[in-house]
């Protein structure tokens, strides 16, 4: 369509120091009249409008009011999807506009043209019950957040291009949708990660599923949104037995689907005032479709406690409609929400229709077409940024790519950006080994998980800036299968005291626990069909316990966590407020008469000394050296000293097998096509990682029923030629359980040894009761949106949390809360408001005096005590905050009264330089 068929109007816009200019606002074609036939009515709803406009007809976003749709890509959101440029799609000098639909005016504009329609065909209107039953709304209504029910329509788009490529191919089926992809797309494993290339990708996402949006800001239902696909397509015939009924288990038994249940995407009627279905099956000239609705009013006209969903028919069935100049429509499906209340204002970010694609499709089986159409009225017109779109590979390939990129970055090509980068990678595979099922299955093999994380280069920023595209920031362990998010668990289990506790680096650490390796009862038991959670089972303990576990074991983490954790709490000016602190106590101690000596005992000083004894070093081992890879291998071997080991019932342990075969040798996710595999008996093998360096980490447990006494053996086996193969073994003996060791060694050290067989110079600390400096806490406040105060353990509610200590990497910190109701009540009431910075000033000085104090008779850990015993200290804390607060506002307000000349210590602090900045 050309511009001149555009609709436009004038407008006067302003610009700061110039003269108003008129302009034009640019406006769809109008609607001829409102819908009398199926024709009008299918065109006035479900044809998108687009066309070309000079560039020079509508003026560019003043600097003045910059528009939210038009703001810089931000640093994560280029991370995440360095590739998803926009592709223009006007020609030069023209803009590109599209609208949902002629005569666009609002979302509104759908049920007025409806209403219109129904009355020229009173009597053939009929709106019909889902699975004609008139209680047919608890399906609908399972999926308690809009961005998530619609997801399950986007699957379904994907579904259904397998649907088509099944249809194709006369040949057994595919066991799996990933298996389907590989054999009908050659999508292998991260072919969209780093396998395909950019246009690659790009195309095959536009062939296959499309995301449009239309979003407003008039109301919380001004936004429209189309999930289309170019798939298999549907006839009117089969409407009302598939995609309008419920619970049909039609995809149950085609194991290359992601489907199972038969209602995910009826989710997302609720959320619609209408829902628009228009579909073309593959080989046929005949678009079918219908509209969707809740409607409260009963047939006895009452109003009913839930809403009953139905779909239009006209005369008796599905309306039909045949294709031709005006009706144009590929074969496939498309689903408009009309009127769909969620809010998906932002173009990027964790509020963003792009941000909710990429995170809650983790791995997607296709790529995604994303378009985002801001509906902002005014010059620009809506549409402004409909220039193209932009595609949506997942957050495991966009890490993956942002891996690879950091490992090779492309001779020539600059970086999308230096924020990209990532720190750390690892993956292991976690064997879960036999579960009693129950029932008629009995006992079986849970199958397997695949862990992988990736540490994001922080670079200066927060946690949130840095995952906001790829994951919820405060929810990085993502559970996955075929592809698709199931389950967002907090980021605690890695951060956090009861998790892996590494709490520097775990800010910045996504985990992607795939789970397509597990039994299909075994997923059953972990996911419900919302896919909005993992159910509190036995089997979700397991794999979170053993993601801890390994995570602990992965010395570069604890590397990185300590380099982070020194970088979070050392900022620019510390040391000069670090200095003021201590004039500050120093000088409030000597005014007060109070001397340094008697106030604190003498503080023991541990010094770090060698000395022989019976006990492994606590030294860091130096760096393995990495082996070089030949062709063929020859040699293969475990890592340890000894020829047998010791293990007691229910101990898991980890060992490294070392060899100079290359690392496509090693396939522990699939040993069927892995040339290296390994082998246990009488202890539980529970996977391995991946090749670094020619060494492989591999994880066993002892049975928790192994007899003391038994005998079993674990060994690595290479198959290098054509019915050769090298092995070695290691002989396990089961033992009773040890007694407790004064001082555990918290990681096995690479070799793997049980323990030193003679005498050894051994680190030790020693006190020496030297006189030492102050000691200096530097208070650091803690608002409710920053990332600490969960990670701290803190409760929702302000008011029940004062202060916390904490030893963190060996160092204690002195946290406080900045919203502390007591204390923000003291600093209002304050006499002067010249003193409440002083106030301040003076309570974070009263935190440090009492945590000195305190630390000099009994030091408790808040993170090392039950959940009780947590509770109670924290409202002892709340109390010694109220009262230290209620202190120094006291001897504030006396200072205050005192004559200038006099000894006081008001001025003491600014005498000293402090701050709270």
């Amino acid at each position: 369509m050309s511009e001149t068929e555009a609709q436009e109007r004038s407008v006067q816009s302003p610009k700061k120091g110039a003269k108003a200019k008129e302009v034009r606002e640019v406006s769809p074609p109008p609607l001829p009249r409102l819908p009398e036939t199926a024709v009008e009515l299918f065109n006035a709803l479900a044809t998108t409008v687009e066309f070309d406009v000079d560039v020079s007809a509508v003026p560019a976003p003043s600097a003045e009011e910059p528009e939210d749709s038009a703001a810089e890509e931000t640093d994560a959101d280029a991370d995440a999807d360095a590739d998803a440029e926009v592709e223009p799609a006007a020609p030069t000098g023209k803009r590109r506009y599209k609208f949902p639909w002629a005569g666009w005016a609002s979302w509104k504009d759908a049920r007025t043209r409806l209403i219109h329609f129904e009355k020229k065909h009173a009597g053939k209107v009929e709106w019909v019950a889902f699975n004609n039953s008139e209680s047919n709304d608890g399906p609908m209504s399972l999926n308690a957040f809009p961005g998530r029910a619609f997801i399950e329509r986007v699957t379904n788009c994907a579904d259904a291009c397998l649907e088509l490529k099944a249809s194709e191919d006369q040949g057994p089926r595919p066991p799996t949708p990933i298996a389907a992809v590989e054999r009908w797309y050659k999508l292998g494993p991260l072919a969209l990660a780093t396998g395909l290339s950019d246009k690659e990708s790009a195309q095959l996402a536009k062939d296959s599923v499309l995301v449009r949006t239309f979003v407003g800001r008039s109301d919380p239902k001004d936004c429209i949104l189309d999930a289309r696909d170019y798939g298999i397509g549907l006839t009117a015939t089969e409407f009302p037995d598939t995609i309008l009924s419920l619970n049909r288990g039609l995809k149950k038994t085609k194991p290359f689907l992601t489907g199972k249940h038969g209602q995910g995407a009826s989710s997302t009627y609720q959320y619609s005032d209408l829902t628009l279905i228009a579909s073309r099956k593959h080989g046929s000239d005949e678009v079918a479709f219908t509209l969707v609705e809740g409607r409260w009013i009963q047939p006895d006209g009452s109003m009913g406690k839930t809403p009953t969903y139905r779909y239009m028919i006209i005369d008796g069935k599905v309306p039909t409609l045949k294709v031709s100049k005006d009706v144009v429509f590929e074969p496939g499906t498309l689903v408009r929400h009309i009127g769909y209340n969620a809010d998906f204002n932002a173009m990027q970010g964790n509020q963003s229709m792009y941000g909710l694609l990429l995170r809650s499709l983790a791995q997607p089986l296709l790529p995604i077409w994303l378009e985002q159409i801001p509906m902002r009225k005014g010059p620009g017109g809506p549409g402004h940024f409909a220039q193209g779109g932009r595609q949506i590979r997942g957050t495991v390939n966009v890490l993956e790519r942002a891996y690879e990129f950091t490992l090779n970055p492309p001779p020539g090509k600059k970086r999308p950006q230096e924020l990209s980068r990532i720190l750390h990678r690892s993956s292991e595979t976690y064997k879960l080994g036999s579960w009693e099922f129950g029932g008629r299955e009995g006992s079986g093999d849970l199958g397997q998980v695949q862990i992988t994380y990736w540490v994001v280069d922080p670079n200066g920023r927060s946690s949130s800036d840095a995952l906001k595209n790829y994951v919820d920031p405060n929810k990085t362990v993502i559970f996955s299968l075929d592809g698709q998010t199931h389950a967002e668990e907090s980021r605690s289990i890695v951060a956090g005291a009861t998790g892996a506790k590494l709490w520097a680096v775990g800010k910045y650490t996504i985990v992607h626990i795939d789970c397509n390796g597990l039994d299909p009862r075994a997923k059953y038991e972990m996911f419900t069909s919302t896919r909005e959670h993992v159910k509190d089972t036995p089997i979700r303990d397991m794999v979170i316990d053993e993601l801890v576990r390994r995570l602990k074991l992965d010395k570069k983490l604890e590397e990185l966590n300590a380099q982070l954790a020194a970088a979070d709490v050392t900022t620019k000016g510390d040391k000069l407020r670090d200095d003021n602190m201590a004039g500050a106590l120093k000088k409030y101690l000597k005014k007060a008469g109070i001397e340094f000596d008697k106030f604190i005992k003498r503080m023991e000083i541990w010094k770090t000394i060698e000395e022989e004894g019976d006990g492994p070093s606590k030294k860091t081992p130096p760096e393995l050296v990495p082996i070089k890879a030949v062709e063929p291998p020859t040699y293969i071997q475990w890592k340890f000293k000894g020829e047998s080991v010791k293990m007691w019932p229910g101990q898991k342990y980890s060992w490294l097998f070392e060899t100079d075969a290359p690392p496509h040798y090693w396939n522990d996710a699939d040993p069927e096509h892995s040339r290296i595999r390994v082998l246990a008996s009488g202890v539980q093998y529970l996977g391995g990682g991946e090749m670094k360096g020619g060494r492989v980490r591999c994880h066993f447990k002892c049975p928790d029923d192994a007899k003391i006494g038994s005998k079993g053996m674990i060994q690595v086996q290479l198959d290098y030629l054509n019915g050769a193969a090298m092995t070695s073994s290691l002989k396990v003996e089961v033992v009773a359980v040890p007694p407790p060791k004064p001082a555990p060694t918290e990681h096995p050290d690479d070799g793997g040894d049980t323990g030193p067989t003679k005498p050894v110079k051994v680190t030790v600390k020693k006190r020496d009761f030297t006189e030492v400096e102050i000691p200096i806490l530097r208070p650091i406040a803690i608002k409710r949106d920053h990332t600490l105060w969960n990670l701290l353990g803190w409760p929702l509610d302000p008011a029940y949390v004062g202060f916390s200590v904490r030893s963190t990497s060996g160092r204690i910190q002195l946290y406080y809360n900045e919203e502390f109701p007591p204390v923000l009540d003291m600093r209002r009431r304050l006499s002067k408001r010249s003193l409440e910075d002083a106030f301040i000033q003076r309570y974070e000085l009263k935190l440090v005096l009492h945590t000195v104090f305190t630390l000099n008779y009994e030091f408790v850990d808040e993170d090392s005590v039950t959940t009780d015993t947590k509770k109670l200290m924290q409202s002892l804390l709340c109390a010694s905050a109220e009262s230290l607060a209620l202190a120094a506002k006291t001897e504030l307000e006396i200072e205050a009264r005192l004559s200038p000349d006099q000894d006081n210590a008001l001025s003491l602090l600014t005498e000293q330089g402090g701050t709270t900045d």
